[in-house]
């Protein structure tokens, strides 16, 4: 199987500092996964070097020598951002779902098709704040730009 799904979340704002597992807000925001083999085989290989069940957290932290608590979102990202830091400093991990989005896109797979994978309600979103150019596309547009200019001499 290639795919799984999210049909819950984690809030840690319970205001004592305690977590609590909380329904997706909407039918559109329980989430589908289809990924590539190799990923679903990362993911397997992390869930049996762990020996974590069905209901472990995939993510989770440490509480009293047990894998029983979820990583706070938080913890998550600064984890994710050091690892993607060693690349670049500049290099943050919400910049990875930019580029999926980019790459998918310059693969000429539909807005439309790109906004369901990533679990967006509208492709405005989608197109408006992680649709960007990518360097082949600007290098086309420079091209074309180029070509034009060239032709007016």
């Amino acid at each position: 199987d290639r795919s799984f799904e999210v049909y819950q979340e984690v809030s840690f704002k319970t205001g004592n500092g305690g977590f609590v597992i909380i329904p997706p807000k909407s039918e559109s925001s329980k989430r589908f996964y289809r990924m590539p083999e190799e990923y679903i085989s990362l993911v397997k290989k992390h869930i049996s070097d762990n020996k974590l069940n069905a209901k472990d957290y995939i993510f989770y932290q440490y509480s009293k020598n047990k894998k029983s608590a979820p990583c706070p979102e938080q913890t998550f990202r600064t984890n994710a951002n050091n690892y993607c830091r060693v690349i670049s400093p500049e290099f943050h991990f919400h910049m990875l779902r930019k580029s999926n989005v980019t790459y998918l896109h310059d693969k000429s797979i539909h807005l439309e098709e790109i906004k369901k994978y990533i679990g967006h309600s509208s492709s405005d979103i989608t197109k408006n704040v992680y649709l960007q150019t990518s360097i082949e596309k600007e290098n086309a547009i420079l091209s074309i730009l180029k070509e034009t200019i060239d032709s007016l001499k």
